[in-house]
């Protein structure tokens, strides 16, 4: 396995070396490859193993350096059981809506023996700071599609079947100084405020707790202990709240328009 670094593999060879249990995680919508490195070094259970429809965004994770196979998670068979956890980091926005991430969460909750780890962009917000002329940036890429708000995400989980998720809300913004806080005019697909570019923007103190993120588990196991549980949602910590240009954007690794 160390000698396939950088290496696109087919569907077959994708269930095989899955079945033989070589992989630690499955990495859905893995793009360029950064949240495979990314949930390596969070988690340290090993290799993951990354899948993706974009044929240029497969060719940058393995120019990365990963392991990465081309398929549709929605309905693609993969080995049931066959890894500790599945990875679907800033992903589900990208979808086309609700039914679609049903069916991808229903089928990798087959995949992992112990959970599903979820990242998605905060969507909570848009009337509040609409009524401020303002905007998170995100919040009218064209590549989000499917901007579920996290109580659409946790009523899903919970439709499937599956126990309450575990939901960590993160990088609270807390006023209008934030990067990525830009006016309700800013053109779509803008990423970051610049004032040349956007013009004066409204100088507000949120009276609300914005969220730019929520990492969300879902427990599988059943065998899991609430110890043992504990130690895995204890892997992402909440963000302190931002209100300076500097400290900008969603967290890694970051989502695209």
């Amino acid at each position: 396995m160390e000698n396939d670094r950088g290496a696109e593999i087919s569907l077959e060879e994708a269930r095989a070396r899955l079945a033989a249990g070589e992989f630690a995680f499955v990495d859905g919508g893995c793009g360029a490859g950064g949240s495979l490195a990314y949930c390596e070094r969070l988690f340290r259970k090993g290799r993951g193993l990354g899948f993706d429809a974009s044929a240029g965004k497969i060719a940058l994770a393995v120019a990365a350096g990963q392991v990465v196979c081309r398929a549709d998670l929605a309905t693609v068979e993969l080995p049931e059981r066959s890894v500790y956890f599945v990875s679907l980091l800033d992903f589900l926005e990208h979808l086309p809506d609700l039914a679609r991430t049903r069916e991808i969460l229903a089928n990798m909750a087959r995949v992992a023996r112990d959970f599903l780890f979820i990242r998605h962009p905060g969507f909570e917000d848009i009337e509040y700071l609409a009524r401020l002329g303002l905007k998170l940036d995100w919040t009218d890429w064209h590549g989000h599609t499917n901007m579920m708000t996290i109580a659409e995400l946790d009523r899903l989980i919970r439709e499937l079947g599956f126990p309450a998720p575990t939901i960590v809300a993160q990088k609270p913004i807390l006023d209008s100084s934030h990067r990525s806080i830009v006016p309700l005019s800013a053109p779509r697909d803008t990423v970051g405020y610049d004032p040349a570019r956007h013009g004066p923007k409204p100088e507000v103190r949120f009276d609300r707790t914005i969220h730019t993120q929520f990492d969300v588990f879902v427990r599988l196991g059943r065998d899991l202990s609430d110890a043992a549980w504990g130690r895995i949602v204890s892997h992402v910590v909440p963000v302190r709240g931002q209100s300076t240009a500097k400290t900008a954007g969603p967290a890694e690794p970051p989502h695209e328009p």
